[in-house]
């Protein structure tokens, strides 16, 4: 035991290129100190591949919008725009991401550059889900404006892209959209409709 526990630390010592969280290093002693070694040594693997990645500051991005830190999520996300190799649907939410936390810190104009940007991408992988919620997007942006007309075109529009989704907390959204803009135009019979409907996807 006492000679893995020397290879152990000597193998994470090897790793301080990527450095360890914390709570990693005080998990994987925890399940050593179990007998759990081969758990160990796979929580700290995992450690070695998602350090640094993209994916976990993508992740971190989306807990500092959560907890109301749009620069820094900004500063997160921002750098993230520029890696090769990464996958379509990846670069999508990163301009979603950015787009969201634009609007939040009142950058109306870098909002919707980068909701644009997201749909674009939504387009070219032909995902009706993510045009739609691109689309969403931009309504809540043009309503947080007060162009009530273009917003409502936009979220009846996404509520027609959404008619054979099975993602159901979008159509939610989308419902709740349409209900606060028909309050606001005041086409109250549409707005106890878009409410209703709305609770019952939720």
């Amino acid at each position: 035991m006492k000679r893995f526990t020397l290879l152990l630390a000597a193998w994470a010592f090897s790793l301080s290129a990527a450095p360890l969280t914390s709570d990693t290093i005080s998990e994987a002693v925890k399940l050593t100190k179990e007998g759990k070694l081969n758990v160990a040594l796979k929580t700290l693997e995992r450690e070695k591949q998602l350090i640094f990645q993209p994916q976990v500051n993508l992740q971190r991005a989306k807990i500092a919008r959560e907890q109301a830190q749009y620069n820094l999520a900004i500063e997160l996300l921002s750098p993230l725009l520029t890696l090769p190799e990464q996958t379509l649907e990846f670069r999508y939410d990163v301009n979603k991401e950015l787009g969201v936390n634009f609007r939040r810190n009142m950058n109306t104009d870098k909002a919707e550059y980068y909701y644009l940007a997201a749909k674009q991408i939504a387009l070219s992988l032909d995902n009706d889900d993510l045009i739609a919620q691109s689309i969403i997007n931009l309504g809540v942006l043009y309503e947080a404006q007060g162009a009530f007309d273009k917003a409502m075109d936009l979220q009846i529009n996404a509520q027609k892209m959404l008619e054979n989704s099975d993602n159901y907390e979008l159509k939610a959204a989308n419902y709740y959209n349409l209900f606060g803009l028909s309050n606001v135009l005041r086409q109250a019979t549409q707005a106890r409709f878009f409410s209703g409907t709305s609770a019952c996807l939720r």
